[in-house]
């Protein structure tokens, strides 16, 4: 009988302890899942708002300090865009930076050579900040929940649908890009 009492008093001990043990495992992962979600909505907003920015940015007369401001613009959103690819597991917005970024070498060469942008080379800056303009609303549609009425929050699972069109603009601006490389070789 005080075996049996011994034998209950040590597997409530145990019950009580995994019990314990696994409450703070779920509040742990509830915390983590809170701070990278924080994260998340931080980068996706810096991300949109140097875009829009980019997109807002748009003159009739491109020099090489505007085409350098956007190169600075593409840089901190790459930094953010290699966060968010990473948590998302998307790995999208890198790629896109990084052709944009090809895009503005391309146009501070150009502006290197030659004092104005050829009309050529006008519509290449103008495909650059029409794709940006465009480009911000999909991240929205990608990485955030839809319709959340407290103000944008971040899905921690991204839209399948809306990762495809992404993936779309990503291989249109990749096939745009080499067509430029090309032109340049030219």
């Amino acid at each position: 009988m005080k075996t049996s009492k011994i034998a209950i008093l040590v597997a409530l001990i145990i019950l009580i302890g995994s019990s314990t043990l696994l409450y703070q495992q779920h509040e742990t992962s509830k915390q983590t899942k809170m701070k990278l979600k924080s994260v998340l909505e931080s980068s996706l907003y810096k991300i949109w708002l140097n875009y829009d920015d980019i997109a807002q940015s748009q003159t009739n007369k491109v020099t090489q300090e505007h085409v350098e401001q956007i190169a600075k613009k593409l840089n901190v959103i790459e930094a953010y865009s290699s966060l968010v690819d990473q948590a998302e597991g998307t790995f999208l917005l890198v790629p896109i930076a990084n052709h944009l970024t090809s895009i503005t070498e391309y146009l501070s060469k150009q502006l290197q050579q030659k004092p104005a942008l050829s009309e050529d080379d006008q519509s290449v800056y103008l495909h650059l900040t029409q794709f940006t303009k465009d480009f911000a609303p999909k991240i929205g549609d990608v990485y955030y929940v839809p319709g959340a009425w407290e103000g944008p929050k971040a899905a921690l699972k991204p839209n399948k649908t809306a990762v495809h069109e992404m993936a779309k603009s990503r291989d249109q601006l990749k096939a745009y890009v080499a067509e430029l490389s090309e032109r340049s070789t030219k």
